[in-house]
């Protein structure tokens, strides 16, 4: 029995050992199985990789049978070009760098002495030596170079070797020092200002007046100009249109001494003071009405006659004195009046005509109002004589001569850019003669006013008045307009 149950335990021991041996079998082929599968996938990729890098490789052989294509045919097209061959000329080899100097000698000295000033001291140029010559060359305008005067420009030319670096810096700082302080002096002689009594020549603005006297090339810039306007018009109230500065106008004209060209100044002094030398002229025509009053007190008899003049023809002449007497001016004038005949209870006389003449002299002083003016006048005109209605049935005609101190002030105005001169006179006579029994003596009273309509062409009206006792008391009232052409 016992021999049994050991049997069966090893038969079934044998049994499982077998089935276990299979089973460890089993897996390790499934293990090594799994291991191979693994293997060929890497190798599938390795190989996929493998082909990758060979297309590459092969568009890089693509690309460079291209490039090689490119370049055999841009080959083959400059071998079918002609080829110049030039020959390249090599450049001379420079020893020496030669430096130009710009030097201003402030005392008198010669060429080879200049060296010293910045050559080091163990060098020795000779007289003859190259850039001695380059300078002669570079300055022409120089005549003798063993005298050289102080305030010479000169362009100096040295070899950079032979500078000592330490004297040409001192020099440098020296040059720089001296161009500063004459910079610094030519400002301050530039920024003063300086005043010019110019008359004007003719109508014109401020900008031609001054380019008549600046430098031809300057140009002034707005901030200077602006001041200068602004200068000019505190100093000059009298003009009111800088744009049209009247002719013989005198303008204080303040302007900067920088801009100033003195020849062009003296030239156009000069101009103007021959000008004013000159005497200017002109013809006048006038015609006015007029009312005659005369009175006999004595016979009771009075007489109002209208007394109008058709034409009045008269010549004019101004002078302004020299220069020194620039505040002096001279005019005088001579005129004939037409008078129409005189009519007295239908009775007609025929009056002669009048006759003027005036000298006075003028001055002239910006700073005051009005210019003032004094002279002489003489005047001939006529009177009635109603005594001799009765026995020669018309009236008769006495001559008077009278001369006047006259004292009278002047005045310019601005109307619209326009001049108008007035004119206002009181005359006293001095001196009087007559064809009657007793001669005149009396006042008369001018206004006058005249309005420029051109250059030479101006309109005038004028009020004038005489008052005299004689035989008879007369009184004279006549308004007029008329015109001048100056010449």
């Amino acid at each position: 029995m016992i021999f049994r149950l050991i049997l069966v335990l090893t038969l079934f021991l044998a049994n499982y050992s077998s089935s276990f041996s299979q089973a460890n079998k089993s897996t390790v082929t499934k293990t090594k199985s799994t291991k191979t599968s693994s293997k060929s996938k890497k190798k599938k990729s390795k190989s996929t990789k493998k082909k990758s890098k060979s297309t590459k490789k092969k568009s890089k052989s693509v690309k460079k049978k291209r490039r090689s294509a490119k370049t055999k045919s841009k080959s083959n097209k400059i071998k079918n070009k002609p080829i110049d061959i030039v020959a390249k000329k090599t450049p001379p080899k420079i020893e020496h760098k030669i430096v130009k100097i710009p030097i201003y000698t402030n005392q008198k000295t010669n060429l080879y002495a200049l060296s010293d000033f910045f050559k080091k001291a163990e060098i020795n140029i000779a007289k003859n030596h190259k850039m001695y010559e380059v300078t002669k060359d570079r300055n022409g305008d120089i005549k003798d170079w063993n005298n050289i005067p102080a305030g010479t420009k000169i362009k100096f030319y040295m070899f950079s070797e032979y500078i000592d670096p330490e004297k040409f810096l001192r020099y440098n700082q020296m040059l720089a020092a001296l161009m500063a302080q004459k910079a610094r002096e030519l400002n301050r002689r530039n920024s003063i200002m300086v005043r010019l009594r110019l008359g004007m020549l003719r109508t014109e603005s401020l900008d031609k007046l001054i380019n008549h006297i600046k430098v031809d090339y300057a140009r002034i810039p707005k901030n200077d100009k602006t001041y200068i306007y602004t200068k000019g018009k505190k100093q000059n109230k009298h003009i009111k249109d800088w744009n049209e500065i009247p002719e013989d106008e005198e303008v204080n004209l303040y302007i900067y001494k920088k801009y100033v060209d003195y020849k062009r100044l003296r030239e156009y002094k000069r101009r103007y003071a021959n000008k004013g030398n000159r005497y200017k002229n002109s013809v006048f025509f006038v015609t006015s009405s007029g009312t005659l009053n005369e009175s006999y007190t004595a016979h009771d008899i009075y007489l109002d006659q209208s007394q109008d003049s058709p034409l009045t023809l008269g010549v004019s002449t101004f002078r302004r004195f020299d220069p020194e007497l620039k505040h002096l001016m001279y005019s005088g004038s001579f005129y004939f009046s037409l008078i129409d005949r005189a009519s007295y209870e239908n009775i007609d006389t025929d009056i002669p005509p009048e006759i003027g003449i005036t000298s006075y002299a003028e001055y002239i002083n910006k700073g005051w109002p009005a210019s003032l003016y004094t002279g002489f006048d003489y005047e001939k005109l006529s009177s009635y004589d109603i005594s001799k209605v009765p026995t020669e049935g018309k009236l008769g005609i006495v001559s008077n001569q009278l001369l006047y101190v006259t004292l009278g002030v002047s005045k310019l105005f601005a109307i619209k850019n326009k001049r108008v001169l007035t004119k206002f006179s009181v005359s006293k006579s001095v001196w009087s003669a007559t064809s009657g029994t007793i001669p005149f003596k009396g006042m008369k009273f001018i206004l006058f006013a005249a309005l420029p309509i051109t250059q030479r062409l101006s309109a005038s009206i004028f009020l004038k008045r005489h008052s005299f006792s004689g035989e008879s008391e007369l009184l004279i009232q006549r308004v007029g307009i008329g015109g001048a052409f100056s010449f």
